[in-house]
């Protein structure tokens, strides 16, 4: 048998850039919290690209929405961004909010709810569920 390098040559590259999915790679995490929760206004969504970008608007690092997008990015391979939505408190309904998070930042392809601090109804579960079944993406 011959040496294989006298054959072919062979390069290896190591990437450390995360590999770029087009919709399937971009999650979201969708919550209640004002609207001045962040240094910029806040309207229905707003895109991240990294977890600094997050402290730098005024998360705190124990509020579990970051928390949520922190474990994102600890991924690997990690999104390339992550969408956040928040839910109005004038919102009579979690559909209600999640139509108008939609109808603002539509990129994003699964979502992690976090729950208010009061805690969350079955009802509400059942109607983020229900509201969830008939979308397209």
């Amino acid at each position: 048998m011959s040496d294989l390098s006298t054959i072919v040559t062979v390069n290896i590259d190591v990437q450390t850039q995360s590999i770029a999915r087009t919709a399937f790679g971009i999650p979201a995490v969708l919550g209640q919290f004002a609207a001045s929760k962040t240094t910029p206004a806040f309207s229905r969504t707003r895109v991240y690209t990294s977890i600094d970008e997050m402290v730098d608007e005024g998360w705190l690092t124990t509020d579990p929405v970051y928390k949520h997008v922190a474990s994102m990015f600890a991924q690997d391979p990690r999104p390339s961004t992550v969408v956040v939505g928040r839910r109005d408190s004038g919102d009579s309904t979690w559909a209600t909010a999640l139509a108008a998070i939609r109808a603002e930042d539509d990129s994003w392809y699964t979502f992690v709810f976090e729950p208010t601090s009061e805690g969350t109804t079955d009802a509400e579960i059942e109607e983020i569920g229900t509201w969830v079944l008939p979308q397209k993406k």
